[in-house]
């Protein structure tokens, strides 16, 4: 669906936005977690094929980050600042359970029977602990979009500044491409259980608050490494690097080329002058070995 309507920047937007709202929740009617993952998953394998589509994604995933992080973030803390108050109010709950187990025994002793109050001061209800799963519900879309942000980035090489550069005023140039990397979309990290207890949503806090981290830096922290595959160097037998000369007809004279620096040189007809003689002299006893066959024959005839 998303190949008939990509043509119109238009209808893709609108696209791409109804599915990035299903993460806005901040009311009691929220998206199941499963539900938000599917829509992660289905936006990072849309076939994008000019740099405007993913601009455009990552320009909403951030309007979201800055609508809602700041609040969710300071409920959260407020949530788990009430849990230590809570952990430190556990001992002295625990020796005033105590002292009422011995004075129990007490009375059991002397047959007299009173009711003993279970009820703990430091407990909270029902009502505030969907409020505080509700708040990890949008803590985790909002580390999705996060998740889906970086990995826009990393797979069409979209740096910071090309981001936050990007305007629904300016039109997307005609022709222009955007090449994309073999990147799996990954999101193994990211723990989507809603937690059942406030030792588990200050753990929620922590992650969340890491996530928000890591989004203030850089999309290059997290390339992944491609290895691609380089040509050999060239074997060299000499330690500089250089080639080994080749030796051949004219090999003195290459090196001394490579020498050279300028000015007058000096030309040294040695090395010349001796094959030259050598090559006489074999020619010389091929004549004179040609000219003593061709007298024995001619005498031979006249015999």
């Amino acid at each position: 669906m998303y190949r008939l309507i990509r043509g119109n920047r238009i209808s893709r937007n609108k696209f791409m936005h109804s599915i990035v709202r299903k993460f806005e929740s901040g009311t009691w009617n929220y998206a199941s977690v499963p539900f938000l993952v599917y829509c992660t998953e289905i936006l990072a394998s849309l076939p994008f094929t000019c740099p405007d589509e993913p601009l455009y994604l990552i320009y909403d995933i951030n309007r979201v980050i800055q609508l809602r992080a700041g609040g969710l973030e300071a409920n959260m803390k407020t949530w788990s600042s009430l849990s230590r108050q809570q952990d430190q109010a556990k001992i002295p709950n625990e020796i005033h359970e105590m002292d009422d187990t011995l004075a129990m025994r007490q009375i059991s002793e002397n047959n007299v029977t009173t009711e003993v109050p279970s009820e703990n001061s430091c407990g909270f209800s029902r009502e505030d602990l969907q409020k505080f799963q509700a708040d990890c519900h949008d803590a985790i879309a909002l580390q999705l979009l996060l998740k889906l942000k970086r990995h826009l980035k990393i797979v069409y090489v979209l740096n910071d500044d090309r981001c936050q550069a990007f305007s629904l005023k300016e039109h997307p140039k005609p022709g222009e491409t955007i090449s994309r990397q073999n990147v799996p979309f990954n999101i193994s990290d990211i723990s989507t259980d809603l937690p059942s207890s406030f030792q588990d949503m200050v753990q929620k806090y922590q992650e969340f608050k890491a996530t928000l981290k890591d989004d203030t830096m850089d999309y290059a922290t997290y390339t992944a490494t491609i290895n691609r595959k380089r040509p050999p160097a060239p074997r060299s037998s000499t330690r500089g690097g250089k080639p080994a000369p080749l030796r051949g007809r004219n090999s003195s004279d290459d090196d001394e080329d490579e020498d050279w620096t300028g000015g007058a040189r000096k030309l040294d007809f040695s090395s010349h002058k001796t094959n030259s003689v050598r090559v006489t002299r074999q020619r010389l006893q091929a004549y004179i070995h040609n000219y003593v066959n061709c007298t024995c024959t001619a005498k031979k005839e006249e015999w």
